[in-house]
């Protein structure tokens, strides 16, 4: 068995795991850490979908040419540090993101938690539906 850190290299994204990215009132589903996306990037993942909720998630930064994003956050974006509770403004990063590498493709999105299903997860806004999208893509079909 591998480290997580192998995945960094060969993706070109890293994952911040040490807080929670907070939203501004227009972008945030009944409470700061449901991050509510309105705004996508053209992408086959993104077809169809008006809307995606990323509960409880963080963000990544990009390491190599070839990743491109299709979903940040919004300007006014803060970020909560787990140890501490302090808040920070962030701005617009990245929080899903597509790269192709050798003879795949990969997805990486800041959040898991969008995959349980409950209100805030699969159940949310178009969520099933991106979940079907990025299968699509992963396995060659779009």
């Amino acid at each position: 068995m591998g480290s997580i850190r192998v995945l960094y290299k060969m993706t070109g994204v890293k994952r911040f795991w040490n807080g929670l990215i907070q939203e501004a009132p227009s972008h945030f589903l009944v409470n700061k850490q449901n991050v509510l996306i309105t705004e996508l990037f053209n992408h086959p993942i993104t077809e169809g979908i008006t809307e995606v909720v990323l509960p409880n998630c963080t963000f990544l930064t990009i390491t190599e040419e070839d990743v491109e994003d299709i979903i940040v956050t919004s300007e006014k974006a803060e970020f909560k540090y787990l140890l501490d509770n302090d808040i920070s403004g962030i701005g617009t990063v990245p929080i899903c993101v597509v790269s192709e590498f050798f003879s795949g493709r990969c997805v990486t999105i800041g959040s898991s938690d969008w995959l349980i299903e409950d209100d805030f997860g699969l159940d949310a806004g178009d969520n099933i539906s991106f979940l079907t999208n990025i299968i699509k893509w992963l396995s060659f079909e779009t």
